[in-house]
């Protein structure tokens, strides 16, 4: 069975929430998870989900440096 173990959760980004803060939203925070015995990483993006007035998804994701 494959195991993940998550290293960091990703914070939401304040310039997009500051840009739909007139919506109803819901926000879904990323993740980044490693696998364990090996050196992979897998980077889960933070999702807001604008309910209202219409339904939108913004993807983001944090890229390593």
């Amino acid at each position: 069975m494959i195991d993940f173990k998550i290293i960091e959760e990703i914070k939401p980004n304040e310039e997009i929430l500051d840009a739909i803060k007139d919506y109803k939203y819901k926000i879904i925070k990323g993740k980044v998870k490693t696998l364990l015995h090996t050196n992979l990483q897998f980077i889960e993006p933070t999702q807001y989900i604008i309910s209202y007035p219409t339904t939108l998804t913004i993807l983001e994701y944090k890229v390593n440096e």
